[in-house]
């Protein structure tokens, strides 16, 4: 009974933010307004070096065929180097402070990846 108590609180809750803000919907890429629908697009960048020249035209095709069937579009380009810096800075203070050497191990290869995995995208 409290469970579903606190379960409808928390829908009223986000109810009376999606009012506040005037979202009528929500789809799994965009915003329904009484006005309008804003879609989002993630955009996540690729190797394009190791890529053909046909993969890449193709590619850029693509978003280009995306691109001209909107009516009013604005981008934006996020830089996701601060998002990396953090998670790097965060793994090595627990890092620095995890008393148990295979946890210490598995947290220096973790960022072992991320700085190989960084390398390998820019």
């Amino acid at each position: 009974m409290q469970k579903k108590k606190q379960q409808k609180q928390a829908e009223q809750k986000h109810q009376a933010t999606r009012q506040l803000i005037g979202v009528e919907g929500i789809t799994e890429y965009s915003l329904k307004t009484a006005s309008s629908e804003v879609v989002f697009f993630s955009v996540k960048p690729s190797n394009i070096s190791v890529l053909s020249e046909e993969n890449l035209a193709a590619k850029i095709y693509s978003l280009m065929t995306v691109l001209k069937g909107l009516t009013e579009i604005e981008i934006l380009c996020v830089n996701s180097r601060e998002s990396f810096e953090s998670n790097k800075n965060n793994l090595r203070r627990i890092a620095e402070k995890e008393e148990n050497p295979a946890v210490r191990r598995l947290l220096e290869q973790d960022m072992i990846f991320l700085l190989s995995y960084r390398i390998s995208i820019t």
